[in-house]
């Protein structure tokens, strides 16, 4: 696990979580081939795709908030 470059696991979780259809295999291999796990991968696109889930989540009720407080 050594071999990861911190800058591969920003751009792979980025990616799951701005732009989730763009992510290929090849992707996925830089991480794999670094020497994590398919189980440990599994849980960092996980946590990546809910966690951007989540600010969406929020960023919408936000958004109904402020639509309710200013009466739009």
């Amino acid at each position: 696990m050594s071999g990861v470059e911190p800058a591969s696991l920003a751009a792979l979780t980025e990616k799951v979580a701005l732009a989730p259809t763009t992510v290929t295999d090849g992707d996925l291999g830089v991480v794999l081939d670094a020497g994590f796990t398919e189980d440990q991968l599994f849980e960092l696109v996980v946590c990546a795709a809910v966690g951007q889930a989540a600010r969406q989540y929020e960023a919408g009720l936000d958004a109904l908030a402020a639509a309710q407080r200013t009466g739009r």
